[in-house]
């Protein structure tokens, strides 16, 4: 009987010590989750409770070889057994106090459980909203360097335009000053004709008017030539035929 109850001892220690070590590696994944320690200290004082149940069955007769590490496991075939073992006990109230006491432990090991995978939950939700943020402060740096660059785009454009408008302008006021000079050549042509029109007209006039000259003078030396033979005339005895 002795060495049996050094051997459940130790094995409730080593039960003990793998729980503590368990603890501690959920202490450090998840530092700073206050319920999940109490729920992990909550197990270890259930598992010492239950260590204490399994010496006052031997103490009155009962053996039970049974394994703690596999209850902190949360293997179901094993707690089975350690049920069917339970019935076999004469005491029913200790029978009822150890299934109340397996259920509380399954219930505070659920919970744990369920507390981490809160906490895994709301790791990867942290993650997702981090991620969300960083979506949306770049989709907010793009939508800014994009309304930056089109606006760059409209001013470009615009000052295109503005310089297409006055390209037109100035070949329209070369074309209007190609226009101009060809008048002008028109008009230059045009008044140099009309200057040899007037010398012609000039130089005919002066003929007329020497010719002018000419004839009076011709008139009036035919006048005078007339009066001289008019004169004469009288003075002169004609033969008269017989």
């Amino acid at each position: 009987m002795e060495p049996k109850a050094n051997d459940s001892a130790s094995n409730r220690v080593q039960s003990g010590e793998s729980l503590n070590y368990d603890g501690e590696n959920y202490d450090e994944l998840h530092t700073g989750v206050d319920p999940l320690v109490e729920h992990i200290y909550t197990l270890q004082s259930a598992q010492e409770a239950l260590g204490k149940e399994v010496l006052k069955f031997r103490e009155v007769g009962i053996l039970l070889d049974v394994s703690v590490d596999g209850a902190v496991q949360d293997s179901p075939s094993e707690l089975i057994s350690i049920d069917l073992k339970l019935q076999d006990t004469s005491s029913s109230k200790q029978i009822q106090s150890d299934k109340n006491m397996h259920s509380s432990f399954y219930s505070l090991h659920s919970e744990a459980i369920e507390a981490v995978n809160r906490k895994y939950m709301g790791t990867e939700l942290e993650d997702l909203f981090r991620l969300k943020i960083e979506a949306e402060v770049e989709y907010l740096a793009i939508s800014r360097t994009t309304q930056k660059y089109r606006g760059a785009v409209k001013d470009k454009i615009s000052l295109a335009s503005e310089q297409f408008l006055k390209l037109n302008m100035l070949e329209n006021t070369k074309n209007k000053a190609s226009m101009l000079e060809k008048e002008a050549e028109k008009l230059v042509n045009s008044c140099e004709d009309i200057a040899s029109a007037e010398k012609t007209l000039k130089l005919q006039m002066r003929l007329c008017k020497y010719a002018s000259y000419f004839l009076i003078q011709l008139v009036i030396l035919l006048l005078i030539l007339g009066f001289f033979i008019f004169d004469i005339s009288p003075n002169y005895d004609g033969v008269v035929p017989t």
